[in-house]
């Protein structure tokens, strides 16, 4: 018995990427879906190990003291310098992190002192050069955090592979169903897509293993940035006629 499917190959591509841009993390395709018709629900997931193409470093600096004005001003020219050195650096995203204030209290509940703190964020697609930028910028600061992420460019390609992988697989199984119960045609009913990407985890331990030692002394840091995996998963909702009848032994 031959199986009339609508729509197959590239339509069924198309139409998962109509319901993925549909919303961003699920989205939903009707067709016209006949009262006759038998309903079948199907899913498929397909996942890709991509290596992560964005490196971010965050560093940051305090300075104690009695006199906050003082203290603030010693903090932000160290960023400030910070932040001019990593806008020269070719490739190298740089901005302001934040600054904070707190007081130290004695043991009386009194604040005689303060404490003020800064920090930088660096980003950048050249994990050499920005390694060694936050090598030589940690003399003087304390890196807080290193991680690395995945850009919307890579992220984007490889969930267009993706989407191509599941418009197959969601064809060959509404093939083999369709057939295995003896169904002449059938079509797309609607369609559900998620997407999911897993992190990873930052380098956070970095900055609590060495302690104050990071800016006393140019430490490398590593550059390995890891992988990240992307994920879809579909779920196909058929509409399937032309039933064979049933022989009854």
């Amino acid at each position: 018995m031959k199986i009339r499917v609508l729509p197959t190959g590239f339509a069924l591509a198309a139409a998962l990427s109509i319901a993925l841009f549909c919303g961003p993390t699920h989205a939903q395709l009707f067709l016209p879906n006949p009262a006759a018709a038998t309903t079948i629900t199907l899913d498929a997931q397909s996942s890709v190990e991509v290596d992560n193409d964005r490196m971010h470093v965050t560093l940051g600096t305090s300075e104690d003291g009695e006199d906050t004005r003082a203290l603030t001003q010693r903090v932000l020219a160290r960023l400030n310098e910070a932040l001019t050195q990593a806008q020269k650096t070719a490739g190298v995203e740089a901005r302001l992190g934040g600054v904070t204030t707190q007081p130290i209290y004695d043991a009386k509940g009194k604040t005689p002192r303060w404490t003020v703190s800064g920090s930088i964020v660096l980003q950048s697609r050249n994990f050499a050069e920005l390694g060694a930028l936050s090598s030589d910028l940690s003399r003087e600061m304390r890196i807080q955090s290193v991680d690395f992420s995945l850009s919307s460019a890579a992220h984007d390609k490889a969930r267009d592979k993706l989407i191509a992988e599941l418009a197959q697989s969601v064809e060959q199984k509404a093939r083999a169903t369709a057939a295995a119960f003896g169904f002449a045609q059938y079509r797309i009913q609607s369609l559900a897509l998620d997407q999911s990407q897993a992190m990873p985890r930052p380098m956070r331990a970095l900055a609590m293993a060495k302690g104050a030692d990071m800016a006393s002394e140019s430490m490398p840091l590593p550059t390995e940035g890891g992988t990240t995996t992307v994920t879809l998963h579909v779920t196909a909702t058929l509409q399937a006629d032309g039933k064979a009848p049933v022989r009854l032994r």
